[in-house]
């Protein structure tokens, strides 16, 4: 037990020397809050909706926590080529901002998919439950060395972190897989216009692995203001266009 307590602090040590970029050490994430983004796929059409939610505070595990939804559906022509819709709903440590629970359905044509998966970083175990279509329930059992992000939690961390420019590793967990992935954070000072603003500066995080990309506003809020991705139905862009 000793042994994974190190582990785990060793981690937050490696986020908390890269601190001093940007303005967004304070971010907490606040009941209420809304991101609102147009998914713009093959960097023309306007595929799909997706909205960002931190529903409500709470506690989990004698941990302040705040419960995030995320939803993305797809609409006009590309929802007649792939209906598609992915639903997350997560527990996420309110200080941390790592996930101690995530449930997500996506539903891609006929197909649908259903995942529960518990973070127990005490005991260095993610149990996940897995089903397709009508299939049986499948349980399997996940080793964690360390504080974990997936793809909704992640944009959460980023805000949080005042990582400078450069490398920064994480175990990342998709599709039943928990890996170490390395994000590479630029600072980039050309303009950036979308319909919440111009932003400049930002920071970008990229993993070409994963093929993800994250823009962050440098505000005190850090607004991720493009997300980057690879869904069932090819390259998408998430641009913001709303905050409540």
């Amino acid at each position: 037990m000793y042994r994974k307590l190190i582990t785990l602090f060793s981690l937050l040590l490696l986020f908390g020397a890269a601190s001093g970029w940007g303005l967004a050490a304070g971010y907490q994430p606040r009941a209420g809050e809304q991101l609102y983004y147009r998914v713009v796929v093959k960097s023309m059409i306007h595929g799909a909706d997706q909205t960002i939610k931190v529903v409500s505070k709470g506690t989990y595990k004698n941990r302040e926590i705040v419960n995030v939804q995320y939803s993305m559906n797809t609409i006009g022509m590309v929802k007649n080529l792939a209906n598609y819709s992915e639903q997350e709903t997560l527990i996420l440590d309110a200080e941390g901002l790592y996930p101690w629970y995530l449930k997500r359905e996506v539903i891609s044509g006929e197909k649908k998919t259903h995942e529960e998966v518990t973070f127990d970083y005490a005991q260095g175990i993610a149990i996940r439950l897995a089903s397709r279509n009508d299939e049986p329930t499948v349980r399997t059992e996940l080793k964690l060395t360390g504080f974990v992000q997936d793809g909704l939690s992640l944009p959460f961390f980023l805000r949080k972190e005042n990582l400078k420019p450069g490398h920064h590793q994480v175990n990342f967990y998709s599709n039943g897989k928990i890996e170490p992935v390395t994000f590479t954070l630029r600072e980039i000072n050309q303009p950036l216009k979308l319909e919440t603003g111009t932003y400049q500066p930002y920071l970008q995080a990229t993993n070409d692995e994963s093929k993800i990309t994250i823009i962050l506003a440098d505000t005190a809020e850090r607004q991720p203001l493009i997300i980057r991705k690879l869904a069932q139905f090819g390259k998408v862009e998430a641009r913001l266009t709303k905050v409540n």
